[in-house]
């Protein structure tokens, strides 16, 4: 009777079809191609196809004609330090989002983090709101810009121009 889960190691993925069709190496040497990729909805990536990263492949029948990869996992880039109930969606770079116990963190590492809508975009808070920049901060509207204070508002700077 053939294993009904199988560890393998990822090298190679189709990426032409809405499915994701890859090829895994198993323990033993053989290799077996159009293996389906299931996906949690909403979530995708493009995992390393270099025999580096490692794949679950549940078996659906005993000659392994209809198999199933539902884990891709690449142990070399998991963050370790999270804490338990936790959560970070991470990848090679250590760009992440991250769910923390004490609040959520975005962080880019050394790319730009762009927020893109053509809605609104809000930022509600019952404390405070803090931007910090090592360089500029620049305010672009296509219409006014309003500063609602319930008290003082200071401008501070070495030179402060108001055309």
């Amino acid at each position: 009777m053939a294993e009904l889960i199988e560890r393998a190691t990822l090298t190679a993925r189709d990426e032409d079809t809405g499915t994701r069709l890859v090829q895994c190496s198993f323990a033993g040497g053989y290799q077996r191609s159009k293996l389906e990729h299931v996906e949690p909805y909403g979530f995708t990536s493009e995992p390393f196809k270099d025999g580096e990263t490692d794949a679950v492949v549940v078996n659906l029948n005993e000659n392994k004609s209809h198999s199933l990869v539902v884990m891709i996992n690449d142990h070399r880039y998991r963050l370790t330090s999270l804490q338990d109930g936790e959560v970070c969606m991470y990848d090679n770079k250590q760009r992440h989002v991250y769910l923390k116990s004490d609040g959520i963190e975005i962080d880019g590492v050394n790319d730009t983090v762009t927020v893109k809508t053509m809605g609104d975009i809000k930022a509600i808070s019952g404390a405070n709101i803090e931007v910090t920049a090592s360089q500029n901060i620049k305010l672009n509207a296509g219409g006014k810009i309003e500063i609602l204070a319930g008290g003082e508002v200071v401008i501070q700077g070495a030179n402060v121009n108001i055309n």
